[in-house]
């Protein structure tokens, strides 16, 4: 059945584009902020912390991961958790995406958002949720393109490390405890495996390199989910906090 809850846009409802920091190394790594805080003000908290590019970009992964998981959800045939996992996002408001994609130069992409979570909300068929997805997801990633290759790197890491934490929390002696943060984690993860899977095809051999470098515990990272539904998995946040500090290293190779 649909949700009775008012359609809207799939972002954490916190502004994080402003302040410029510099970028962050291994001693200043907001590891802890994620893994100590928790929860949404965990995460925001934590996102405040990064330079204003790669908290954008963060920002951007989050919205971007509540598609894929609402749209792989609704795939499954499990249409009623997909409207319910939208319904309840914290990362699902593109109005706290506006500013950051006013200053690249992609375009908005509103009326897109409005249209997938309306299809969801209204319970349409596959084939039109899975239209409406790819129109936001074509849309995120031609913003994302738009910035810098560092910057995308290092927003990949605080997405594994937002993903470790909500993993951690999501999960009890192997069975999913919260499903809402499993499913998050999953999507989380998954995006930046995403991005750094684009950046290891990149034409510039020195980003192609740094971003292969940090994959190499992506089969690690993929082993500790069991799909975007399930009821246990092996759950180890330590993978993703490991591909973390990979990504992490990597990124000082590029300006």
């Amino acid at each position: 059945m649909p949700s009775d809850r008012s359609p809207r846009p799939v972002v954490a409802r916190r502004t994080v584009v402003a302040g410029a920091f510099a970028g962050f190394g291994l001693a200043a790594s907001p590891v802890r902020l994620w893994a100590d805080e928790g929860g949404e003000a965990g995460e925001g908290a934590a996102i405040a912390e990064l330079p204003e590019a790669v908290g954008f970009l963060t920002t951007l992964g989050l919205f971007e991961a509540q598609h894929r998981i609402v749209a792989a959800l609704y795939a499954q045939g499990a249409v009623t958790v997909a409207q319910e996992h939208l319904a309840g996002s914290h990362h699902a408001f593109y109005e706290d995406l506006e500013a950051g994609i006013a200053a690249t130069a992609a375009p908005g992409f509103e009326g897109e958002t409005l249209a997938f979570a309306t299809a969801v909300t209204a319970g349409a068929d596959a084939g039109a949720v899975e239209a409406a997805a790819a129109q936001v997801l074509a849309a995120c990633a031609a913003v994302r393109k738009t910035t810098h290759d560092k910057d995308q790197m290092q927003a990949a890491e605080a997405l594994l490390r937002v993903a470790a934490s909500d993993l951690e929390a999501g999960m009890e002696g192997g069975q999913v405890s919260l499903a809402q943060e499993y499913r998050d984690a999953w999507g989380f993860a998954t995006v930046a495996q995403l991005w750094l899977e684009d950046l290891a095809g990149d034409a510039d051999a020195t980003v192609a390199a740094a971003a292969t470098s940090a994959l190499r515990g992506k089969a690690e990272v993929e082993a500790q989910f069991a799909g975007v539904n399930a009821t246990t998995a092996p759950g180890d946040a330590g993978a993703l906090l490991a591909e973390a500090a990979r990504v992490e290293l990597a990124a000082f190779r590029l300006k």
